[in-house]
């Protein structure tokens, strides 16, 4: 009995350290401007990309320049399969990038069949926001008011229907995580 519980122990210790196992998923994730940003249409436009990213490119992403994403032409952005969403006077409404969009496939976020927090694939929200932004306003992931990242495991949302919301100071995530871990 004592060895079958020490093995047991032995075996389990690995995912106590590791945090949370969960499986990878995909998620609703609806975005819309709130009242402020909707009155600025009228004169321009304002682009949401998200993308979805392994926990190898989370790392490399996490701290690129946000800046530097917006510029044209940028290799970074121009990398990887992204879904666009426009908020323009003819589209001011809420717009969902729904969990049955072939853009899913093109993620490389189902690589595990169980993972941690470490190794779980995140979905990058980045908006355009108006108004004059320079290097010295980058800051390292969700830092940085242009930059929400929402973990895709299944463990970390009790829906699968994330709320977000574009306002002028930034994007936020209306939709509370089941719990908050700051190791991601």
């Amino acid at each position: 009995m004592v060895r079958k519980l020490l093995a047991f122990l032995f075996l389990a210790l690995p995912l106590v350290a590791t945090g949370c196992i969960c499986h990878p998923t995909k998620l609703n994730v609806t975005i819309e401007l709130d009242e402020t940003m909707r009155s600025q249409l009228a004169d321009r436009k304002i682009q949401v990309d998200i993308v979805g990213l392994n926990a190898n490119e989370h790392a490399r992403w996490e701290s690129y320049s946000m800046t530097k994403y917006w510029e044209p032409n940028d290799p970074r952005r121009d990398s990887v399969p992204t879904y666009h969403v426009v908020f323009d006077p003819t589209k001011p409404g809420a717009q969902t990038l729904s969990m049955s969009d072939p853009i899913w496939d093109k993620w490389p976020i189902r690589e595990k069949k169980d993972i941690s927090d470490k190794d779980m694939p995140r979905l990058y929200v980045l908006a355009q926001l108006p108004g004059i932004w320079g290097p010295s306003d980058d800051q390292p992931g969700e830092k940085d008011p242009r930059r929400q990242i929402l973990p895709l495991g299944d463990c970390r949302w009790k829906t699968k229907d994330i709320q977000m919301k574009i306002q002028k100071t930034g994007i936020i995530t209306i939709t509370q995580q089941v719990r908050d871990n700051k190791n991601q």
